[in-house]
Order: structure tokens, then sequence, then C-alpha cells
């Protein structure tokens, strides 16, 4: 909204594209197994990212019933080698809540992967997400398209991304439409 008034008052938004090419992801709720947690693969219900040690990691997912939905999806982060969750949000979607869930976890030990899981809490529907990852190492399952972030996705902003210098190509990390 801030963005329109901005427009129709004659100013030109211009905001950065992203930079999360490589650490989003995009798609719609999918349980061939029906035990609730979403497969981003055919038999793969994690997306890995590597953490190093000391660093922190923060997930955020959104899912399209907005503005408030009763569409309750949980956020999970997983040890991979073991399978025990190190963080989780878990907010809930009663209808008055927006289709939101997040989280950031500090990896105190020893570098390694990690894995994102989504879970159906209480659900009817299977909405179309997005998955942002704030980290300099990207997602195992990754989606460019539709990883620009807000406010840049706004029609009424100017999105600015990544080329490189040299030869005027588009960054590999730099976020893409389709808006």
């Amino acid at each position: 909204a801030i963005v329109a008034d901005a427009r129709a008052s004659g100013i030109l938004w211009v905001n950065a594209a992203g930079n999360y090419a490589r650490s989003h992801w995009s798609g719609t709720f999918s349980d061939p197994d029906n035990n609730g947690w979403h497969n981003f693969a055919a038999s793969d219900e994690g997306n890995t990212v590597f953490v190093p040690s000391g660093e922190i990691i923060c997930v955020a997912l959104k899912w399209d019933d907005w503005p408030v939905s009763s569409q309750d999806y949980d956020l999970y982060l997983k040890r991979s080698s073991d399978g025990v969750t190190v963080a989780r949000s878990v907010n809930p979607q009663t209808g008055t809540q927006p289709p939101t869930e997040d989280l950031c976890y500090l990896n105190s030990g020893a570098a390694q992967n990690f894995y994102i899981a989504i879970y159906k809490y209480n659900a009817t529907t299977t909405p179309r997400f997005d998955l942002f990852v704030d980290s300099s190492y990207p997602l195992e399952y990754q989606v460019a398209a539709g990883s620009v972030v807000e406010p840049a996705s706004s029609p009424n902003a100017m999105a600015a991304g990544a080329i490189c210098w040299q030869n005027d190509t588009l960054e590999p990390y730099s976020s893409r439409g389709p808006t």
C-alpha cells in the first residue's frame, strides 16, 4: 500500500529485487504418503541447506491464503544427521492470523546440513508456498522464479536485479520475477 501511495503521488519506488534466486523454493503442498509432511521431491520431505558453525539461518514460509488464514501449516528445521528438530515455527492460523511461519537458528555445533520441513497441522487445502532462506548457501530444491522480495514485487515498484558488470548477464543469485 505504501508503494501504491507513492506511485499515486508521482514517486517512482525503486527497490532491490533481492538475492534469493538460489535460496527460494515455491510450489504447492504435496503429501503423497499422507503423513502430514510436505514432499519437496517424490520421496524427500526435506529441503537441505548447509549451515556453517557459528552461523545463523533464518527461514520464512508464506502461502496463498491472504490476508488471514484458517489453513494451519508449521515450519521445522531439522538436523540432517539424526532428524532432530532444532527450531520450529508453529504459530496458529485460526482465521485471524496471516498465512506465515518463520524461524531462526544459530548453529553452535559443527558445520553441517540441516533440512527444512513443512507440516500440515490443520488444513484442508493445498496452497502455493513461498519459502525463503536467509543464507549464503543454496537450497537443495530451489525455484528462482518468484523470488523477488516485497516491496519490489509490487506492480507499482521498479525492481532492480543484479547483473555482472563485465558482460551484463543476470547474476545467478539475483531474484527473478515473473512479477
